[in-house]
């Protein structure tokens, strides 16, 4: 049961905006106690919410040109709508909302991308609930909820990271978080230099179950080692891990590498290093193709040509098996580079 204070009703419509994310380093990490690198991308969703006195949900989404009534009582169905009546059947079950409510969604983050949709959607409507003065809690606590609304409610076993990242992300910057205490810090972006996020033109979904068989092993990883953040692994421990049978031993060896990579980059873009950056980008990708497995081939071509005209590292980002690919290209070369790319794949779209 959530406890907070509740207040009274003070305003019936708001509207709220939510960026989505990128992942510049740190994959995979958030579910096993390491550390990420995400930074807000120049796409988001915007939630309009008036509360009506009925007792159903009335869902418009622009993007899906579709109007959807539920009612507040939650049943999973497989429709986009989930995600929106789910928020709504968190509150009411906690003692937080009650009643109906109009909800209108426009978005221009494409689905299936890596680039957070679902999490800036479930952060923005609750926000917008927040606003309505149905009640009064932090934006930390805004992600925290929105992580167990899609554990719980949707069936998705993801971490904190995305919500944690579109809650309390800032222009400009991208969020170093330990994922284990929750501590932030708002590390600035390189200057000169363009975080290039393209879509490869494959979709993916984390509900499809390969994101959940990743981490069903890496569960069992932690249950043959009795460790439960394998991305703090000291030596004696990761020597273990490496001895385990394939693949677990690969699933543990990027969670500890990736976790050391990401406490590199935040080092190198403190000291404006974007060298080491680009490498650590190349090494995370690398990492993520062979140990943990969850690239696509035509995307670690797309990574290989990116870094072939110019970008100082790429990398594969979000859950895995298509979406986007992040890539960091000196600003003097950043048109050519995406001349480039567009004209070996006219399927890239730069977002």
């Amino acid at each position: 049961m959530v406890m907070t204070k509740q207040k009274e009703r003070t305003d019936y419509r708001t509207v709220q905006t939510v960026p989505g994310r990128v992942n510049i380093i740190g994959e995979h990490t958030d579910y096993n106690g390491g550390a990420v690198l995400p930074a807000l991308v120049n796409r988001s969703i915007t939630v309009t919410v008036s509360l009506n006195a009925g007792e159903r949900l009335c869902i418009h989404s622009s993007t899906f040109g579709e109007t959807k009534n539920r009612p507040t009582r939650f049943s999973r169905d497989g429709h986009w709508s989930d995600y929106v009546a789910a928020v709504f059947a968190f509150l009411s079950d906690n003692g937080l909302f009650s009643g109906g409510a109009d909800i209108s969604l426009e978005s221009d983050i494409p689905a299936g991308t890596g680039l957070s949709s679902s999490a800036a959607l479930l952060v923005a409507c609750l926000k917008a609930a927040r606003d309505l003065s149905v009640f009064d809690v932090s934006d930390k606590t805004i992600a925290l909820w929105a992580q167990q609304i899609e554990n719980k409610f949707l069936g998705v076993p993801c971490g904190i990271m995305d919500q944690m990242a579109v809650a309390l992300g800032e222009p400009g910057n991208a969020l170093f978080l330990d994922t284990r205490t929750l501590q932030v810090e708002q590390v600035p972006l390189p200057d000169g230099h363009t975080i290039a996020v393209c879509h490869s033109g494959i979709q993916r979904r984390l509900d499809e179950g390969r994101y959940a068989i990743r981490r069903a092993e890496c569960e069992e990883g932690k249950k043959l080692l009795g460790e439960p953040n394998p991305c703090l692994m000291g030596d004696e421990t990761f020597e273990r891990a490496l001895a385990l049978a394939t693949p677990i031993n690969r699933r543990m060896r990027h969670q500890r590498t990736e976790h050391i990579r990401v406490l590199k980059a935040v080092d190198a873009m403190r000291a404006g290093d974007v060298d080491t950056l680009g490498r650590l980008m190349d090494e995370s990708h690398v990492s993520m193709r062979d140990d943990f497995e969850i690239t696509h081939p035509v995307l670690d071509g797309m990574v290989l040509r990116a870094r072939q005209h110019g970008a100082l590292g790429s990398r594969m980002t979000g859950g895995g098996f298509g979406g986007c690919f992040v890539s960091l290209v000196p600003d003097n070369i950043f048109p050519r580079w995406q001349q480039l790319m567009n004209d070996d794949f006219p399927q890239i779209t730069l977002i």
